[in-house]
């Protein structure tokens, strides 16, 4: 049974946010929703770069699972991610 008395280490979690906020910005990592709700840049400090890099790692899973009109659109979106040339 787990301790629920025990308060989090916020030290903790804050040096564990600051070297995924650095990762993020080196294109090491790709942050979370939760991360960018707390104020993580995106990933390479772009959003254009991190709607690549979440298109690019998803459409091998939307492959595989049989989604393949949501494979085609995260193609997409990893050949172009802005906005302008989406609606073209």
């Amino acid at each position: 049974m787990p301790n629920r008395s025990r308060k989090p280490n916020l030290r903790k979690i804050a040096t564990s946010f600051d070297r995924r906020r650095e990762a993020a910005l080196r294109k090491v990592h790709l942050p979370t929703v939760e991360d960018l709700i707390y104020g993580m840049p995106f990933y390479g400090g772009e959003l254009e770069g991190d709607v690549r890099e979440f298109a690019n790692r998803s459409v091998t899973v939307a492959g595989s699972l049989g989604l393949y009109p949501l494979q085609i659109a995260l193609n997409e979106l990893a050949i172009s991610p802005s906005m302008e040339e989406s609606r073209t």
